[in-house]
């Protein structure tokens, strides 16, 4: 009886070419494929979330409130003379040129060092007065203020007076006005010029000082 090949049995001393593996192509096909669909959805996950990530924040100069404006920037060893007015009276800084002895670890050397016109110079503080000179210095306000007069602004008759007179004869006076009523400070402005502005408040406090805040008894 002839052999139905659909129902052909096949056994082990049948010849070998009859039992080869069956093709596995297309599974290697299929994780390829797989493999290239999920390295393009990375990539797209990173594409988005990088653009839904706030930008970075913009320079401080952008924004109204947090503007940093120098008014004042230069080296206090370039200015010859600080003159403070405030509600405690009006007090002069000069500068002394003062040598230092030499010690065992280091050679003699000059500093500068700046004392009250009429206090002691032996009981003055110069690390406290050489900060006030320093403050002089270097003047920064937050931002312009359009919105308000310097009367507004209580400049017409500041609180505090700050004037500078720099080695080369150049002078610049500071005024401290009232402190603003959004708490963001106090206004300040240059004597010589139109523009007032919102300053953080140290900058009052560094020009709020007592003779005894400076000068021992």
């Amino acid at each position: 009886m002839a052999k139905n090949e659909a129902n052909e049995q096949y056994s082990v001393f049948d010849d070998p070419i009859e039992h080869t593996p069956p093709k596995k192509s297309s599974s290697k096909m299929t994780v390829l494929i797989i493999c290239i669909v999920v390295a393009v959805c990375i990539g797209a996950a990173a594409v988005a979330a990088g653009k839904l990530m706030p930008e970075e924040s913009s320079s401080s100069s952008e924004n109204p409130l947090f503007e940093s404006v120098k008014l004042v920037d230069i080296s206090s060893d370039t200015l010859a003379s600080v003159k403070v007015t405030n509600h405690n009276g009006t007090f002069e800084f000069t500068p002394s040129q003062e040598q230092v002895e030499a010690t065992d670890t280091s050679s003699a050397y000059t500093v500068t060092n700046w004392y009250i016109t009429g206090a002691d110079k032996e009981k003055t503080n110069t690390a406290s007065t050489e900060s006030v000179v320093s403050a002089a210095a270097t003047i920064t306000a937050m931002r312009e203020i359009t919105e308000k007069t310097a009367s507004d602004c209580g400049l017409e008759a500041p609180v505090c007076e700050v004037e500078v007179i720099t080695q080369d004869s150049k002078t610049y006076t500071l005024l401290i006005g009232d402190s603003s009523p959004d708490g963001y400070g106090v206004y300040i402005k240059l004597k010589d010029s139109e523009k007032a502005y919102i300053a953080d408040s140290s900058v009052l406090s560094s020009f709020d000082f007592a003779l005894s805040d400076l000068v021992s008894e």
